[in-house]
């Protein structure tokens, strides 16, 4: 059977149609929160603020008194802390002591920082023109209300949308259980710390692809190396698709003799091998063996690498039932030369400074050190062999 040659784009697609999901959800805590996807959205039970507070440490006050004009003189009667608000009725016609972050009193609606202000005896002096009315103030529910939706179900959760939650008052999430088996493969590899014999290599990609699916939330089981050998290769991958949602492996999705990773899916469930018309990341394979979708990505690891980034992600994201991340993120203006070949995606590695995008000098598909220095794949697409500095290139960010 001819092995179809797909575009970037397409890929997404048949994994678009293919994978169909709804993953069970599980209560988490929101400090363990850190990359899961939520399975329903968080709504604010209260306003934010709370109640209407300080912006800057000063004097709260009528802005009714500034209508006076000229240089004001007020009586201070009180004080107000973040934490211990000022208790009874202030003086309509005076001004409080306000810390930030302490409640403003009902009664007043402006605050005037220190510096803007003589104060003696007990009094504060600044000119009407110093300050306008209600400023310094954050106003109840300014932030959102009680009732608003802060984060959509499908989201994964930033440190931001965390933080976002605890202002809200959740302790706990409601999130997809993703889980993930990962397998490197191929009698050439030995795990780090081993010692390495004739022509053998450290295992890096299982490595990488457990970190990366942990920092998108999955529960990661790493069950190590599989042989070149076909029946057991079977029997190891039939046994890990029955405890979790996602199996990946990399490496043996080529067409050597010892390829067997392709052979082995066929035989045990389903299996769709693809040519992505894209350099790195040639050879893709994704399908089921019972009821856990399978994917196996190239040997090689910026290859590997890049193939996750853009394909393990949306495998992830379809699982999770989560809003599809575009194939690109931004357009940016390259600083360096750029080349590439027709009829292909070349993802290039590099950053993106204040000037642009700036290519890695290391773009070879089998090392990952062009990939550790970047924070962003620029993507030549099929119909360009090459961009000049100053002309615009999209990207894919690599650091999220």
């Amino acid at each position: 059977m001819t092995t179809p040659f797909l575009s970037c784009d397409d890929v997404l697609l048949a994994l678009d149609r293919f994978i169909r999901a709804e993953l069970p959800s599980e209560t988490v805590p929101l400090e363990a929160a850190l990359g899961r996807c939520l399975a329903e959205p968080v709504r604010s039970p209260v306003d934010v603020p709370l109640f209407s507070n300080s912006a800057m440490d000063g004097f709260a006050f009528r802005s009714e008194l500034l209508k006076a004009g000229g240089r004001l003189r007020l009586p201070v009667t009180g004080a107000a802390f973040a934490g211990h608000p000022f208790e009874g009725e202030p003086d309509p016609e005076g001004a409080l002591r306000i810390m930030t972050g302490a409640p403003v009193p009902d009664a007043f609606d402006t605050v005037i920082p220190f510096e803007h202000v003589l104060e003696s005896e007990g009094c504060i002096e600044f000119e009407a023109s110093a300050i306008r009315p209600a400023a310094n103030v954050r106003l109840q529910g300014e932030e959102f209300r009680a009732g608003d939706e802060l984060i959509p179900a499908g989201a994964f959760l930033t440190p931001e949308a965390v933080g976002l939650a605890a202002s809200a008052g959740y302790a706990e999430l409601r999130c997809r259980r993703l889980r993930v088996v990962v397998f490197a493969s191929g009698d050439e590899l030995r795990e780090p710390g081993k010692e390495l014999g004739a022509g053998k290599i450290y295992n890096a990609n299982a490595y990488l692809l457990t970190a990366l699916l942990r920092s998108w939330g999955a529960d990661v089981e790493y069950l190590g190396i599989l042989p070149d050998d076909y029946e057991t290769m079977l029997a190891r991958l039939e046994e890990a698709a029955l405890r979790c949602d996602l199996l990946l492996t990399s490496g043996g999705v080529g067409e050597g003799d010892k390829d067997l990773v392709g052979r082995v899916v066929g035989e045990a469930g389903e299996l769709h091998h693809v040519h992505v018309k894209q350099r790195p990341g040639k050879p893709l394979s994704y399908g089921r063996i019972g009821e856990a979708y399978f994917m196996a990505l190239p040997g090689n690891p910026a290859a590997c690498a890049v193939s996750a980034r853009l394909y393990v992600r949306r495998a992830v994201e379809r699982l999770c039932g989560a809003t599809p991340s575009p194939l690109v993120d931004a357009a940016v203006t390259t600083t360096t030369k750029l080349k590439g070949r027709l009829s292909r995606t070349d993802c290039i590695r590099g950053r993106i400074d204040e000037k642009g995008f700036v290519a890695s000098p290391r773009s070879s598909s089998s090392t990952l050190a062009g990939l550790n220095d970047a924070d962003a794949l620029a993507l030549l697409p099929e119909d360009c062999a090459e961009l000049q500095p100053g002309e615009t290139v999209r990207v894919k960010l690599v650091r999220r």
